[in-house]
């Protein structure tokens, strides 16, 4: 069996070192930092009484396969995989999470038998978990995996697994300096599933994973986008744009920092051009940002409304009346969880977070052949660079090649189908990825 194959021995030296230094001082931030930070302390909060609840699950967690997913974006990653788990396999799923925002939308959309944050990487915290709950597996999404963890999960004979895993050219675990300790951790898995070949290649090349041990699985966040997709077929808010009769331009996720890029380029180009709409999706459509997107779109001369204001008008009426059409040329999304509706009525999409963080979910609005525009931060999505590669997207250093490849956009019907299709092929081609990683776990969970 897998567990059986020749695997590197434990790596003392960056035991020592993660032990004696990392780990106290990263715990003894944490600590201090609840004072300072709301979602600190709120992690650190949700962590309080969580043996205790262990202890109340029981037997109920015995032998599960357990899931650690960091955040919100590893989650959805996770989710199918979870859900595919328990259709076909009897066994319980325990997903942990480390930031507040995944475990609030963890146990918004529950597909495990149980959420909980994850105990902070010490070898006494994981040891007791590991030895509380005696997994099947231990399966880790995307990148983070805890050392600590790793370790102890090896030395107990627990398989562990990477899906999703992603290892861009240019991360920090690449580095000189923390090259030789990331090699110490990802060489122990059992299996690493790769997002694309590009990541596995450099799992294999650069970090020293044995070549066996590594295969491509694809994202599984494609498969959740599909079947949104799906599900949105005949949504009303995707009927209601429709009707319009307007192309248009759909601006998803949007933060301050996108606006003072795409605002001018757009309404400037919606002015020159005459068969051009805007729908506008805030990443937080608070009064206070659609008050002040409003007010921006007012100073260039155009009318704004709302997309509620939309969807509560046509579902009075029968399907196909004449739409007051100049009404609804500018419309602000002033609610959450609409995106993958909104972008079945788009032509083309800017996916904001390029200029922040990190760029938001680009195959939303991919699935639905829409060429796809986003800022330059977009290493943190795997799938935002296969979009370049492919010709379905472009990343914009600023407001001048906004403007540029919008232009371009918007004046060449040919280029914008081409770009389009290409999109939608990536998630074609990216689709099943779910089946995959299912099928990398199946042999340690039905031993």
């Amino acid at each position: 069996m897998e567990r059986e194959r020749e695997r590197p021995s434990l790596p003392v030296i960056a035991w020592l070192a993660y032990n004696a230094l990392v780990v106290p001082v990263f715990i003894g931030a944490m600590h201090l930092g609840r004072f300072f930070d709301d979602k600190i302390r709120e992690g650190m909060d949700g962590r309080r009484r969580l043996w205790n609840r262990l202890d109340v699950l029981g037997e109920r967690l015995q032998g599960c396969v357990w899931v650690h997913a960091s955040s919100a974006g590893e989650y959805e990653q996770a989710r199918p995989v979870i859900r595919a788990l328990r259709e076909r396999f009897d066994v319980p799923v325990l997903l942990t999470v480390f930031s507040p925002s995944g475990h609030a939308h963890a146990t918004q959309h529950p597909e495990a038998d149980a959420v909980e944050y994850l105990p902070l990487d010490s070898m006494p915290a994981a040891e007791r978990m590991l030895g509380r709950l005696r997994p099947r597996a231990l399966v880790f999404v995307r990148y983070d995996c805890w050392p600590n963890l790793v370790w102890s999960a090896v030395r107990r004979g627990v398989p562990t697994v990477l899906l999703g895993g992603s290892l861009h050219a240019r991360s920090q675990r690449l580095n000189s300096v923390a090259r030789p300790f990331f090699e110490s951790v990802y060489r122990q898995f059992d299996a690493i599933g790769a997002v694309d070949t590009s990541h596995a290649a450099r799992f294999r090349s650069a970090l020293g994973v044995a070549d066996e041990r590594v295969s491509v699985t694809g994202d599984t966040r494609i498969d959740q986008v599909k079947r949104r997709f799906d599900d949105a077929a005949d949504a009303p808010v995707a009927r209601a744009l429709q009707d319009t009769g307007w192309r248009y331009v759909v601006v998803g996720s949007s933060w301050p920092a996108d606006e003072k890029v795409w605002v001018n380029p757009v309404l400037d180009g919606l002015r020159a051009r005459s068969e051009w709409g805007l729908v506008v999706a805030p990443h937080e459509p608070t009064p206070e940002h659609l008050e002040a997107l409003e007010r921006r779109i007012a100073d260039a001369g155009l009318d704004s409304t709302r997309l509620s204001e939309l969807v509560e008008l046509r579902s009075g009426e029968a399907r196909g009346t004449e739409v007051d059409r100049d009404r609804w040329r500018v419309i602000l999304v002033d609610g959450v969880g609409l995106l993958a509706s909104i972008y079945r009525a788009g032509s083309i999409a800017y996916v904001g977070g390029g200029f922040t963080t990190g760029v938001h979910n680009v195959m939303e609005p991919a699935v639905c052949g829409l060429p796809v525009l986003f800022g330059p931060r977009h290493t943190n999505a795997v799938e935002a660079g296969l979009l370049i590669e492919r010709g379905g997207g472009r990343a914009v250093e600023d407001i001048a090649a906004f403007r540029r490849e919008l232009a371009g956009l918007f004046d060449d019907d040919e280029h914008r189908q081409r770009a389009g299709t290409q999109a939608a092929r990536l998630v074609e081609d990216q689709a099943g990825a779910t089946e995959r990683s299912v099928e990398l776990l199946a042999p340690y969970l039905s031993r």
